[in-house]
């Protein structure tokens, strides 16, 4: 199945997708795309950028990393900060397991 371009920046990442419900995709900004939609739509939060990778367990349950090592959640209706920034590191990939969220990438450019 072909998917959309129609509204997504060409810096795209990473995605991640609800079945059945929606996609979503980060990059310079999180994109959220119903499956019945033509147009993907971007989220206007303005710290919401430079993001490496999103990963969820339910639409009201998602997280996203992005430079300056903030870490987001999303709860269904708005995203939220969970760190603190640091212009030194960054989280480019994220794991979920049960209830633990682990999230990886670099600090002063070490692994």
């Amino acid at each position: 199945m072909e998917i959309s371009k129609q509204g997504i920046s060409d810096w795209v990442l990473r995605g991640w997708l609800y079945p059945g419900k929606k996609y979503f995709a980060v990059g310079d900004g999180i994109y959220v795309k119903n499956m019945q939609d033509l147009e993907w739509s971007k989220d206007n939060d303005p710290d919401l950028i430079t993001i490496y990778c999103i990963k969820g367990i339910r639409l009201n349950d998602i997280f996203a990393g992005a430079s300056y090592d903030r870490l987001y959640h999303f709860n269904g209706t708005e995203w939220k900060k969970l760190s603190p920034e640091d212009p030194t590191s960054s989280s480019s990939t994220i794991n979920i397991k049960d209830n633990i969220v682990v999230a990886a990438g670099l600090h002063r450019n070490q692994a």
